[in-house]
């Protein structure tokens, strides 16, 4: 995915697939251009994710 595709994610709501699981785009790190994942139906947190290594699950 680019930046611009998970930020409307983030923005809009929508998931992602990070490592084969569905999260949901919870934080934003401007610094360092990532992204904080949250897993869909679990409390599972996943930090420093950079877009490139998601791929859009609708």
């Amino acid at each position: 995915m680019t930046d611009k595709e998970i930020m409307n994610r983030f923005l809009f709501g929508g998931r992602v697939t990070y490592r084969g699981k569905h999260y949901h785009v919870l934080e934003v790190n401007h610094l360092k251009n990532t992204y904080t994942l949250e897993l869909q139906h679990g409390s599972e947190r996943v930090t420093d994710v950079k877009a490139s290594e998601c791929e859009p699950y609708d």
